[in-house]
């Protein structure tokens, strides 16, 4: 019974990878729940509601540029050292994505219906790895929930795509899971879509900066360990075997759901840790013809982590970046200077003004006669996204 959770956390630190304990947990665990949700797919080992539940941790990682959304998709999918790579689990990357690309099309040439197939037909059973898919985006943002595409929502949530275009329908089920990457916006989370997904959300503090500026130069010259890099694959063809042959899921319900509640998570949400904590399960290796579903300190870190990123998210992701900055500056700072440290996040001087003209109307910051921002009384002593969970 092989922990190809801790293997791949080894590997990573290895490599000299910063912030190993914070983002590529979740992308293991996803895995795992891909895993899981092929075989309950295929034998119905699981039922929520007398249905076959979609089990995939969809993930959206939240972050500024230079925020390492691309780093951690191609830690795991691309390249010859991927670690994903030759692991008997499809995986895919792509740069950008439009709706169409993903769930697929139809056209008429010479009179006849062409189905174009998307990549949730082309790749169904894969991972794939989108660094920009600016359909999801759209969707997730308040501004776009409202006209939400049916056929990408079933896509991610029970896997069933239905489109009726001009041209003819298309109609099949996809197992495919998304890992996808965006700049901080004001996402819904109320939305269907944004249920579908594990936010990852990262708004970099001057530390980070500087942890991720030395692990840049710490990193010349060092190479992925072929040898345990190959084991990690052969695990995880074994692993695949091993879940193929998994009959049954228990759930010490007691212990998790006093979690859940001690937590205080949403109750819409608790779907998404419920796979979570599957995917996780997995991954740590330790199940038989029975995988039986508990909470440890691990895991449940995660899951905290998770509830906080979606908190943030709630509250403006983008506003975090400028509650962050303020609280590094003891809560006062000249607001030319503050606009220029925005730079760093891709804000340029009006979209920065735009929001802190916005904090400034909910009362989050205050602009002062002499051209200084001070950070609400009332937000000095909370807690702001950057200040993390230690893994």
């Amino acid at each position: 019974m092989t922990d190809v959770y801790s293997l791949i956390l080894e590997e990573l630190t290895e490599s000299k990878a910063c912030h190993v304990d914070r983002f590529p947990p979740f992308y293991i665990l996803s895995v795992g729940a891909h895993l899981l949700n092929l075989t309950n797919k295929r034998k119905g080992i699981y039922f929520e509601g007398r249905r076959i539940p979609d089990l995939r941790v969809h993930i959206m990682f939240n972050a500024p540029p230079g925020g390492e959304k691309s780093f951690w998709l191609e830690q795991f999918l691309r390249g010859e050292q991927a670690i994903l790579m030759d692991s008997g689990i499809g995986i895919v990357m792509k740069g950008s994505m439009t709706e169409a690309g993903f769930v697929g099309t139809t056209r008429f040439e010479g009179g006849e219906k062409v189905v174009v197939p998307g990549i949730c037909k082309t790749h169904m059973s894969d991972i794939v790895g989108i660094e920009e898919f600016a359909a999801v985006t759209q969707s997730l943002s308040q501004e776009h929930s409202r006209t939400l595409d049916p056929a990408l929502l079933g896509a991610l949530d029970s896997g069933w795509v239905y489109k009726d275009l001009a041209a003819g329908s298309i109609s099949y089920e996809t197992r495919l899971t998304l890992w996808g990457a965006t700049q901080p916006a004001r996402f819904d989370l109320r939305s269907g879509m944004a249920r579908r997904f594990l936010f990852i959300n990262n708004i970099p503090t001057m530390k980070d900066l500087a942890e991720i500026r030395l692990a840049r130069r710490n990193s010349k010259n060092v190479r992925y360990n072929p040898v345990r890099t190959d084991r990690i694959r052969q695990e995880l063809k074994d692993l695949k075997a091993r879940v193929e042959g998994i009959e049954s899921i228990t759930w010490d319900e007691e212990v998790i759901y006093t979690g859940y509640d001690k937590l205080k998570l949403l109750h819409w949400e608790e779907k998404l840790y419920d796979n979570m904590l599957m995917g996780y399960w997995i991954m740590r290796g330790k199940f038989d013809r029975e995988l039986h579903v508990t909470l440890d300190d691990t895991i449940t870190n995660y899951i905290l982590q998770e509830a906080r990123h979606r908190d943030t998210i709630r509250r403006g992701s983008e506003f975090a970046e400028i509650l962050l900055l303020m609280r590094e500056h003891n809560g006062e700072i000249e607001e030319f200077v503050l606009k220029d440290e925005l730079l760093a996040f891709g804000k340029d001087w009006r979209q920065s003004r735009q929001l802190i003209d916005d904090l400034i109307h909910i009362r989050a910051l205050v602009r002062m006669p002499n051209g200084i921002l001070k950070l609400s009384a009332n937000l000095r002593g909370n807690k702001v996204e950057g200040e993390k969970v230690n893994g």
